[in-house]
């Protein structure tokens, strides 16, 4: 991590990662051949394949956070991710993808203390990416929001947008509405594009000095994705997290 500039109320941060990582997702429509055992011909059948992808990535993300004159406080990111060419085991992946490919991730958010306790904060993120962009450089609607709502890997593709908003209340007591939509190409039939839409309620609850415990309420508005094997359900989510500063 390395600080750009930093002042009482404006900082920029540049942060380099090399990462390695395994990823997978559903792609619907492709054509497995399926041979029943001792019995009559070959069948084909179109089922939900589960592609694999262990790649090295190489990420750059630019982080500017600031004041406005209304006291609200902004955030704008910029994510670069770059395959460097690398994997374990090429023949995991059952449809290879472009192990260079590249994405673009930009994101910005504004809290805005409305009084009494109260805060909005409105936010919108957006990424592209190569078409043949693996699974571990999918873009999942930029955040939990509606990522939590929906089954792991059934709503992401390489590129798409996200918005939403958020309300709270002396930052333990929230509620949001995000929108998303993306485009996968990771299929043997064509581009798909999927939206969904999920709302939410939560609380976080001080136990200690430094713990933390957070239960949040998620419920997918479109009960059917695409990427999905069956139907999407209301989640209950119970966390507990520490921050100590040294």
């Amino acid at each position: 991590m390395f600080p750009l500039y930093r002042d009482l109320t404006d900082e920029v941060i540049l942060t380099t990662t090399l990462e390695h990582k395994r990823g997978s997702t559903n792609a619907p429509g492709t054509r497995i051949r399926i041979i029943p055992e001792n019995v009559g011909p070959l069948a084909e059948s179109f089922l939900n394949a589960k592609l694999k992808s262990i790649q090295t990535n190489f990420i750059a993300s630019l982080k500017y956070n600031f004041k406005d004159t209304w006291d609200g406080k902004n955030g704008l990111n910029l994510n670069y991710v770059k395959g460097l060419g690398l994997t374990i085991d090429k023949a995991r992946d059952r449809v290879r993808s472009n192990l260079n490919a590249w994405s673009i991730l930009l994101g910005y958010m504004r809290k805005q203390n409305v009084g009494a306790g109260f805060a909005i904060t409105p936010s919108v993120d957006m990424q592209w990416a190569s078409a043949k962009a693996g699974p571990n450089q999918n873009y999942s609607f930029g955040g939990r929001a509606i990522e939590r709502a929906y089954k792991n890997h059934v709503v992401q593709g390489q590129s798409g947008m996200r918005t939403g908003v958020k309300v709270s209340f002396m930052d333990f007591v929230y509620a949001y509405y995000s929108y998303g939509r993306i485009k996968n190409h990771a299929n043997s039939i064509g581009t798909r594009k999927e939206e969904a839409t999920a709302t939410g309620v939560g609380v976080t609850i001080p136990l200690f000095q430094y713990v933390l415990a957070n239960v949040e309420y998620a419920i997918p508005l479109k009960r059917r994705t695409l990427y999905a094997d069956g139907k999407h359900r209301n989640k209950l989510f119970v966390s507990v997290g520490g921050r100590w500063k040294f």
